[in-house]
């Protein structure tokens, strides 16, 4: 039968190394679309935000361009005078992510989610076409599992294992008008909180167990610790620009400026030494921080050189020295909080896509197939667990290939998409250790209906 022992038990040193470092590496596991999670962070890896709908993830994500459905209102408003009719988009997705430690056991995480729900009306009133939408997103997807062994000496074997499942949505409103033929300008504003999202939290469950030997006794200590972190309110804006100089070729601008999100933290901690239980793991410990995600701008461009084909090619940067994290009035990088958030470079991104339409007896069938790169920020592996602060900032790179097909009857489409990425000796000090790296597996797999009146 497990026993209760107060909290003021005193802990032999090595219960207190095995506290601490368990501490210490699940801190740096909690810290990533495309989608977060080892050094004191609280975001899992580096959230990319997911993009809307099956279309755009079949394109590789270049649809600044193109933005000529309902998921505009999310992608770029700035396309939304396009339509014609109003527009009602729903989709869904399977999300599965593997990550491979050269040493040790491949961990998967897979979840099903409802991604995206949006309404465009067109009407023209001024002389000119508007659109207004409204929509909620699924932004940040954080599933993940981990498991990270490590050891420096002490004990015969420790390891750190975190599950974490959740999501972060926004509600968001747009509108767009055309004030000039063939130039579309929009805005979206986006609001971040779970009360109405029902869906802007997410748990995280990090096991820290080491095995001691005590003059030839094994001896095993535990730190749980469970945390929830929950947006509590937020604000965003995303401002588009669609522009058609001639027919075949149109260009789109998106700009999302630097948001920050307040977020509500509560830890739960149990401590288990050999099956005791040491304190009230009942009682949470609670804390309030700032969540802050940098300036992006992308530039798209699409060419349809006949009627049945179109490519289109989206550049984003990004100011990663701006993503960070302020708690008690410290402001810590959320990539490493050992390495300042000005030394992280700022990451590029670049996204192709290819569309073919096939016109059939009874449907229209559109065929597609996209590629993309993503430079993200990260941090350097150290020689010497014991001494994380000699890291130092860099990159990780992401390579994604992507397919997927539309069926239009009528006033109804069905879209499916998949996507996989991946990548190579990459996160370190999210993903795994401070000393190493892994490799990254994901897939999604999308639905969507889409419904024109």
């Amino acid at each position: 039968m497990t026993r209760l022992r107060s909290p003021g038990a005193a802990l032999p040193q090595r219960r207190r190394w095995a506290i601490g470092l368990g501490c210490g590496v699940l801190a740096a596991g909690a810290g990533s679309l495309d989608g977060a999670v080892l050094i004191s962070s609280d975001i899992a890896g580096t959230p990319v935000p997911v993009p809307a709908g099956p279309r755009a993830l079949a394109l590789g994500g270049a649809f600044t361009a193109i933005a000529d459905d309902a998921t505009a209102a999310t992608a770029n408003p700035g396309g939304m005078p396009q339509l014609e009719r109003v527009e009602l988009s729903l989709s869904g997705g399977w999300y599965w992510q593997q990550v491979r430690p050269e040493d040790g056991n491949r961990e998967n995480a897979s979840a099903v989610a409802f991604d995206h729900a949006s309404v465009v009306v067109p009407f023209f009133a001024a002389g000119a076409q508007h659109a207004f939408g409204l929509f909620w997103k699924r932004l940040f997807d954080f599933t993940l599992d981990l498991d990270v062994p490590f050891s420096d000496g002490v004990a015969l074997d420790a390891d750190s294992r975190t599950e974490q499942r959740g999501e972060w949505s926004a509600w968001g409103m747009s509108y767009a008008v055309e004030p000039l033929p063939t130039l579309g300008l929009g805005v979206s504003l986006l609001v971040w909180n779970d009360a109405l999202t029902g869906a802007s939290s997410y748990t995280q469950l990090t096991t820290t167990r080491a095995l001691f030997d005590l003059g030839g006794i094994e001896s095993v200590s535990e730190v749980i610790e469970e945390r929830e972190f929950t947006i509590e309110e937020g604000y965003s804006v995303v401002i588009g620009l669609w522009w058609q100089p001639v027919p075949r070729w149109s260009f789109g601008l998106t700009v999302k400026p630097e948001y920050r999100l307040d977020l509500a933290a509560r830890t739960f901690e149990t401590l288990i030494e050999d099956g005791v239980i040491l304190g009230d793991p009942r009682t949470p410990s609670q804390q309030s921080s700032e969540f802050t995600y940098p300036t992006s701008v992308t530039v798209g461009v699409a060419h349809h050189w006949n009627d049945l084909n179109a490519i289109a090619v989206d550049v984003t940067w990004t100011n990663w020295s701006g993503y960070h994290q302020t708690a008690d009035g410290n402001a810590s990088s959320l990539v490493n909080p050992l390495i300042d958030s000005h030394d992280f470079a700022d990451g590029w991104t670049v996204r192709a896509g290819f569309e073919h339409v096939f016109i059939l007896d009874r449907v229209v069938l559109v065929g597609r197939v996209g590629a993309s790169w993503e430079r993200l920020p990260a941090s350097e592996p150290v020689a010497d667990i014991a001494q994380p602060e000699t890291t130092s900032a860099t990159t990780d790179d992401y390579f994604g290939v992507s397919a997927g097909f539309s069926i239009f009857r009528r006033n109804v489409l069905f879209d499916f998409a998949t996507e996989l990425r991946y990548g190579h000796q990459v996160g370190t000090a999210r993903l795994t250790g401070v000393t190493d790296t892994v490799d990254v597996l994901a897939m999604v797999a999308r639905f969507g209906l889409t419904l024109q009146r």
